[in-house]
C-alpha cells in the first residue's frame, strides 16, 4: 500500500487503521503497525526523538497507566513524514475494507 501525500491518502490510511485496530491504538498495536517489538517501541519513545518519534510521543493520551494513540493522529504522522512505503503491518491493512 503506497501512502499518498494528499489528504485522501491520509483518510484512507486512517479508515484502515480504525477498521483493523479501532479508534485508539495501544502501544502493542502501534508496535505491530511499525514492525517493532513493544520494548523496542518503548525504548524509542524514551530516547532523544527524531521528528516522527516526537510526534508519536505528543499524540499519546494517558488513561490511567496506559497510553493510547488516536488512529487519526497516527495516520497523519505516518503519511506526513514522507514515507513512500507503508510500515510492515500497514501493508497488510490493504485487504481490510
Amino acid at each position: 500500500m503506497k501512502l499518498a501525500k494528499h489528504e485522501n491518502g491520509n483518510d484512507e490510511l486512517e479508515q484502515r487503521l480504525i477498521a483493523y485496530y479501532g479508534v485508539l491504538l495501544t502501544q502493542r498495536h502501534l508496535a505491530h503497525l511499525l514492525g517493532r517489538s513493544i520494548n523496542g517501541l518503548r525504548y524509542s519513545l524514551s530516547r532523544p526523538p527524531d521528528r516522527q518519534t516526537e510526534a508519536l510521543r505528543r499524540c499519546g493520551r494517558r488513561v490511567g497507566r496506559r497510553v493510547y494513540y488516536p488512529a487519526s493522529d497516527v495516520a497523519r504522522i505516518i503519511s506526513r513524514d514522507g514515507a513512500t512505503q507503508a510500515p510492515p503491518a500497514a501493508r497488510s491493512l490493504s485487504s481490510v475494507q
